[in-house]
């Protein structure tokens, strides 16, 4: 039989345990929140958007690609290739086709050093940040519409908990005109 102490011991455990990783509405942004969404419409607290600097390029001209993440207030994640603990690190894979290249590395905003119990120094971005890859169109290509694709994978984290590892597929168009 069990007595009085345990029931209310029980409950008072059930009721801080369903409240460890429950956020209000409000803290949630869906990913169709930013202006030209990429992809996906399940709610997260980060969503991110691909452009390009121009609409239209010729061939064997340069172009730049801006990622644009959205990360809601009192959320995180973490800084590609700085050091994040346990937790994921955010990368940005491209998957561009044929004819074009990438003419350098990723232009990475600058990361937080998070302050936290952790041994380990971690890194983070917060708020609005923005990601920038110059490309270069071959000399031979085609003229007609090039998909630039990608995906950012990330893990977002409050000051109580982490998601899940999740990825956000990236697209954007470009010209090439004669």
């Amino acid at each position: 039989m069990k007595s009085k102490y345990s029931v209310a011991i029980w409950l008072v455990a059930g009721t801080v345990l369903a409240g460890c990783d429950r956020h209000d509405a409000s803290d949630v942004v869906t990913k169709s929140d930013m202006t030209n969404p990429a992809g996906a419409t399940a709610s997260s607290p980060v969503a991110a958007a691909m452009r390009a600097s121009v609409a239209e390029v010729r061939a064997g001209e340069p172009l730049e690609i801006a990622v644009q993440v959205r990360i809601k207030p009192g959320w995180h994640i973490y800084a590609v290739n700085r050091p994040a603990g346990s937790s994921l690190p955010t990368s940005i894979g491209l998957d561009l086709p044929a004819g074009v290249e990438r003419a350098g590395d990723w232009e990475l905003p600058e990361a937080a050093l998070e302050i936290s119990t952790s041994d380990q120094p971690r890194f983070i971005y917060t708020g609005d940040v923005e990601f920038r890859c110059r490309l270069r169109v071959s000399q031979d290509a085609q003229a007609g519409t090039l998909k630039l694709a990608g995906v950012l994978n990330f893990q977002a984290c409050d000051r109580f908990s982490c998601q899940p590892p999740d990825s956000i597929p990236l697209a954007t168009e470009v010209r090439v005109v004669p």
